[in-house]
């Protein structure tokens, strides 16, 4: 049975009232972890994809006896300890060389997980320096590729790796301040994944009618190829209890009379006025309806009088 945690000062409370539940939820936060037997390689693969994720993520130098495919008791303990709710572990071993595991949690258990083999890599420092992006920057994802819609695992692993790598969820999106892209394409037979990671450049060129410039891009690092093995994918329970969502955060607009919604969310209102008479409007009238001398005394002849 768990043990309740109540707190004993006002400061204890804030720290609890923050890891609870909210309507709007902070950004997910990322572990790193070098499981057993964790090599050089692999070390350079988390620390590469540290880098595009350090303000929002958690490195643990030291190593772990992690098997999350095996025992996934202690991602959950981590996941409580360190308020993070997706995890990369990296392991080496003779049976699965080079392995790299993603997984994402809900309320502190395991809620989906994949284990790829690394088969190509080629780091951050072997690319140019002056191509890296801004710390924090939002990248723009793209998926290249049929199986990530046709295969079961392929829609799985999509939704996992934009929840992976979307960073901060934001309101607008200014489209100068996109420096960074990331590619994956499913390809090759058995199946693999290419990641790319450029960077968006925005080139000025003579008698270019845009005035934006045109935009290129140059490969900035880390470059990785992995192999789909073993996935762990969450339960349709498990996955309706994730997704759900209060009340209060859903934009349910009350019945309210004589007020409705277009399409795009706006507002409309309708109001409701007594008749005017339009004759005693005072408004400027052309030349030709306005009353002349001779008919404003035909207007107060009797018309009761005979001609």
């Amino acid at each position: 049975m768990n043990k309740i945690v109540r707190p004993k000062t006002k400061r204890g409370k804030r720290i609890l009232q923050d890891k609870g539940g909210k309507l709007v939820e902070d950004s997910k936060k990322t572990l790193f972890l070098k499981g057993t037997g964790c090599n050089i390689l692999m070390t350079d693969v988390l620390k590469n994809l540290y880098s595009l994720k350090k303000l929002e993520s958690t490195f643990l130098a030291n190593k772990n006896a992690v098997l999350p495919f095996d025992d996934d008791s202690k991602i959950d303990f981590f996941s409580k300890k360190f308020d993070c709710s997706l995890f990369a572990v990296a392991t080496h071993s003779k049976k699965r060389p080079n392995n790299l595991i993603l997984a994402r949690t809900f309320d502190h258990h395991v809620l989906d997980m994949f284990e790829f083999g690394v088969i190509d890599f080629k780091s951050l420092l072997d690319f140019d320096s002056k191509l890296r992006c801004t710390l924090g920057i939002k990248p723009c994802l793209l998926f290249i590729g049929d199986d990530w819609d046709l295969e079961s695992w392929g829609v799985e692993l999509k939704s996992f790796l934009v929840d992976f790598f979307r960073g901060t969820l934001v309101d607008k999106l200014r489209v100068a301040g996109i420096e960074n892209a990331l590619s994956f394409h499913i390809c090759g037979e058995p199946k693999h994944i290419e990641i790319r990671s450029y960077r968006v450049l925005h080139k000025l060129m003579d008698g270019d009618d845009n005035p934006g410039g045109t935009v290129g891009l140059e490969e900035m690092g880390p470059r990785l190829t992995l192999a789909v093995r073993r996935n762990k994918v969450a339960s349709q329970e498990a996955r309706r209890v994730a997704m759900k969502q209060p009340k209060d955060s859903q934009k349910i607009h009350k019945i309210v009379k004589n007020i409705s919604y277009d399409s795009f969310k706006s507002k409309l209102g309708r109001i409701h006025m007594e008749r005017q008479d339009y004759k005693q409007l005072k408004l400027s009238r052309i030349r030709s309806l306005r009353k002349t001398g001779r008919s404003k005394k035909k207007s107060k002849v009797d018309p009761t009088r005979n001609n």
